[in-house]
């Protein structure tokens, strides 16, 4: 039996080398419609996000890597209010959801997947309350590093 595995079809167990480095995209787009208490609310996500991983540890049966949010774009409307933020423009570090999301860029994720390739464990740095909220808030919730096991 065949696995995928980064794009590529691969045998039942997968073989990293201490070192090695991939880079990863994700792209989100979320369209969310509700009512509360009488009124519509619409919230409109693209969220992109890149991240560089590193194997920084092999063993006999599991793996360690290093996951960094490396680049994050969002564009995004809420109830008549446009957002917009991109990681790579200095001058986004300032706004007020810039101050917020740039936090996030840099931070590294520790993954731990055993030799069939399934994620068994993530360590996650310190928690930043108000970049998690946005995240959520737009619909992206905090898992906007890759590691998601869902």
């Amino acid at each position: 039996m065949l696995r995928f595995f980064f794009g590529r079809f691969a045998p039942d167990k997968i073989k990293l080398d201490k070192g090695q480095k991939f880079e990863t995209g994700t792209v989100m787009t979320i369209s969310v419609n509700m009512e509360q208490m009488g009124q519509a609310i619409e919230i409109n996500s693209n969220i992109n996000t890149t991240n560089q991983l590193e194997v920084k540890m092999v063993s006999k049966d599991s793996s360690v890597i290093a996951s960094t949010l490396s680049k994050m774009k969002l564009t995004g409307s809420m109830m008549g209010q446009d957002m917009n933020y991109d990681s790579e423009n200095p001058a986004d570090k300032d706004s007020e959801i810039g101050k917020v999301l740039s936090k996030s860029i840099g931070q590294i994720t520790e993954v731990t997947v055993n030799d069939a390739g399934k994620i068994t464990s993530i360590k996650k740095p310190a928690a930043d309350d108000e970049a998690a909220g946005m995240m959520s808030l737009l619909g992206g919730g905090d898992e906007n590093d890759g590691t998601d096991t869902g």
